[in-house]
Formats: C-alpha cells, structure tokens, sequence
C-alpha cells in the first residue's frame, strides 16, 4: 500500500476495539487526536524549523 511507504506512517487500517485514541499530524505542525470513547478531539501545533519538515508537501 503507498501508504506505508510515506515516512511517519506506523500502521493504518480498521483498528477495531485494539485503539481508543487516533493521533494525525499534518505536514504544517498541526497535530489532532481524537478520543473515541469521548467523543473529543484535541488539537496542537508542534513548532519546527521549516528548513527540517520533510512533509511540507504533503
């Protein structure tokens, strides 16, 4: 799958009662994760040298 052939990608699929939580990045440091069994989702931005994000283009 191409997929897992982009850096940073650890696993994906259909993760039925095995997580509780899924974490996204995005290429501009946003950083979302939601909480399944709340309902919540959480958002943060990582702060990086532009020069150092590889997936600026993504």
């Amino acid at each position: 799958m191409v997929l897992n052939q982009v850096p940073g990608v650890v696993e994906n699929g259909l993760f039925i009662d095995i997580c509780d939580r899924v974490v996204i990045g995005y290429g501009d440091g946003r950083v979302e994760t939601r909480d399944i069994n709340n309902g919540t989702v959480e958002e943060s931005l990582i702060e990086f040298v532009e020069s150092d994000n590889l997936f600026r283009d993504i």
